[in-house]
């Protein structure tokens, strides 16, 4: 069977008009006495509304991964995800399978109560909304609390002590909720971040850099991404340097392969495909990173660490730490701070290589935490913010942050 690109699926249904050969038979909502499950057979987007664009995005159901059908039309199905969202996603052969039972899916116990683990600090907020004026209190690692309810990017839970609020529901702070009895099934939150490359914005450059430090945490995101590392052009009024000449090959002076072994600060994500494997060799790594990393060109900065905006805005080390994780599966602090403190192997700066962590320091933040981006060779960083207001490039070799350049980490 042809396959058809996610933007010819945009246009068919804009007209109204998908081929039905394509569509296969058509399901019919489930009565009492019946159940449709629908399976993802690749990994496909959950919207808020029965249309494909770009701002509708709410969540990914990866492959593999069932969801209850709650309704189904020609070109779309209603569904519910085991973490209870809900949302529509495409009804086609080629994203879904959908399989119908005479039995009624199990629904766990509404008495069964879900709980999630802190793996590392994370402040409990008043609302699910990033910034510093929502924090009620640090939470400790390995508090456990309850799950009251969850979304995407945020869970709403109680404390020991009672306390109720929201957290990051980032996989590098808390752990996927799960019942606490040993019997009832898991239940797991689906992050997700849009992988659609973004128009540059036409947000002009500031006048000096961005400070780019901060302290709160981020959500994960969940997606597989194409694997082909494409070049990318120099986003319009980006940048105060011309796009690299640097290819997505490894640099000739570089090891051939590299170690299996992750980086210091670094756990992967098990719940994702990267593009590079980590007994990848190194181009192929550098090859991914680079790839993720101008996906994003032109995207706006956005102070506060939550990966997930990355549809949207980022800041610094929130960028980063997206395009390890979509790149090479790695999962760390998106905090500047603690990224140059505590994430990769510190080098010689006269031995950086593409595809390293550099940090930069300025008058408020002299040690290096003030700034981060990654290596691109040339004399280049790929980074966001730094004064552009959004991703681009930077020499690291001229101009303002040349002269604060301060470290460089190891990644692979």
């Amino acid at each position: 069977m042809n396959l058809i690109s996610r933007a010819s699926w945009r246009s068919a249904l804009a007209v109204g008009a998908l081929l039905p050969a394509l569509l296969g038979p058509f399901v019919t909502a489930a009565d009492a006495a019946t159940t449709q499950t629908a399976t993802a057979v690749h990994g496909v987007y959950l919207h808020n509304t029965a249309k494909l664009n770009n701002y509708n995005e709410i969540g990914y159901v990866a492959r593999g991964s069932k969801a209850t059908v709650l309704s189904s039309t020609t070109g779309w199905l209603h569904v519910e995800l085991p973490s209870g969202q809900k949302g529509y996603i495409v009804n086609q052969p080629y994203y879904v399978h959908v399989t119908q039972t005479q039995k009624p899916v199990a629904r766990k116990s509404a008495t069964a109560p879900l709980v999630s683990t802190v793996l590392h600090a994370a402040y409990l907020k008043s609302s699910a909304k990033l910034g510093t004026s929502n924090e009620i209190v640090l939470v400790k690692a390995g508090t456990r609390m309850t799950v009251l309810s969850a979304t995407t990017y945020w869970l709403h839970v109680q404390l020991p002590s009672g306390k109720t609020g929201y957290i990051t529901a980032n996989h590098y702070y808390t752990s996927a909720p799960k019942a606490l009895t040993s019997t009832a099934s898991k239940v797991s939150v689906t992050p997700v971040s849009s992988t659609t490359a973004t128009s540059t914005p036409s947000t002009a450059p500031t006048s000096s850099p961005s400070n780019t430090t901060s302290t709160n945490q981020s959500t994960t995101s969940s997606v597989t991404v194409s694997s082909t590392a494409t070049a990318a052009s120099t986003p319009a009024a980006a940048s105060t340097a011309t796009a690299p000449a640097a290819s997505t090959t490894a640099s000739s002076t570089t090891t051939a392969a590299s170690a299996t072994s992750l980086p210091p600060g670094v756990h992967m994500d098990p719940s994702i495909t990267p593009l590079a494997p980590l007994d990848a060799t190194y181009a192929q790594k550098y090859a991914a990173v680079l790839s993720i990393a101008q996906s994003k060109l032109g995207t706006p900065y956005i102070w506060g660490h939550n990966e997930d905006r990355g549809q949207y805005g980022f800041d610094c080390s929130n960028y980063v730490e997206y395009v390890f994780h979509h790149a090479l599966g790695y999962l760390f602090s998106t905090s500047s701070k603690t990224q140059f403190y505590s994430v990769g192997t510190p080098v010689p700066l006269s031995q950086m290589q593409p595809g390293d962590l550099l940090f930069f320091s300025d008058n408020t933040n002299p040690t290096g935490t003030a700034h981060v981006g990654i290596y691109i060779g040339n004399g280049q960083m790929i980074e966001e913010g730094g004064g552009l207001g959004k991703v681009g490039y930077l020499s690291v070799t001229t101009g303002y942050w040349s002269k604060h350049l301060v470290a460089a980490h190891r990644m692979f």
